[in-house]
């Protein structure tokens, strides 16, 4: 799961064009305690992950199913700063036919520094810690996980700008790609980072209702509160 790969290469090798901002954002809604809900990922009729997630002001912890890698099951827990960022996350990596009782397969933690990223990595086989150059305030971005895209729609609706750069840090490739989200009018904004523009529904305060990667056909849902 979490060793490096080319970074973002899920990403196919072209973008659609971003629609111009003409209307200024709203101020964002305060706080109003944990959020919980499920994100469904879907391409045509096929369910490819199920995600859980509990987030308050100080964390958020998650369980990402990925039912189209045979169920394979990720947890996640990652503290939260003020100002959406992610100084530390944890993740542990069963197989889908695991038995609930079994240890991870992998545990890794990850802590974000001011431009280097720190990775331990446990496995059956030896233990091992990697350095990664960054960049200030990089988030974490997880394939197809979009609870952790999340923080970076919440720091555009904390901005109060059209437009912001969210540095993200690829968990899957070790490297550091600045994706540009753009406010539309409405509940709408874009995401275009690497090659590749996301579709997104946000509500005041940055949550993120449900998105798309029109290219690849790729769908998100957000079910519950």
């Amino acid at each position: 799961m979490l060793r490096p790969l080319s970074p973002f290469s899920f990403l196919l090798l072209f973008a659609l064009p971003l629609c111009a901002q003409t209307e200024a954002p709203e101020a964002p809604a305060p706080p109003t305690g944990p959020d919980s809900a499920t994100f469904v990922v879907t391409k045509g009729a096929d369910t490819l992950i199920v995600e859980h997630f509990l987030r308050s002001d100080k964390q958020v912890v998650g369980e990402l199913i990925r039912r189209a890698a045979e169920g394979r099951r990720e947890t996640y827990r990652g503290l939260l700063t003020p100002d959406g960022g992610v100084p530390l996350i944890e993740f542990a990596v069963w197989r889908g036919d695991d038995s609930g009782r079994r240890s991870p397969r992998q545990r890794v933690r990850i802590i974000f520094k001011d431009d280097s990223v720190s990775m331990d990595e446990v496995n059956s086989a030896e233990m091992m810690t990697r350095t990664f150059g960054s960049q200030k305030g990089a988030v974490p971005y997880l394939n197809l996980s979009f609870v952790l895209l999340e923080q970076a729609t919440r720091r555009l609706v904390m901005s109060m700008a059209n437009s912001v750069d969210v540095p993200f840090f690829s968990l899957n490739g070790g490297q550091t790609a600045v994706g540009h989200l753009q406010r539309l009018p409405g509940d709408s904004a874009t995401l275009q980072l690497g090659t590749v523009d996301f579709r997104l529904r946000l509500d005041a305060a940055g949550r993120l209702l449900g998105a798309s990667i029109p290219a690849q056909g790729v769908r998100a849902e957000r079910a519950g509160s």
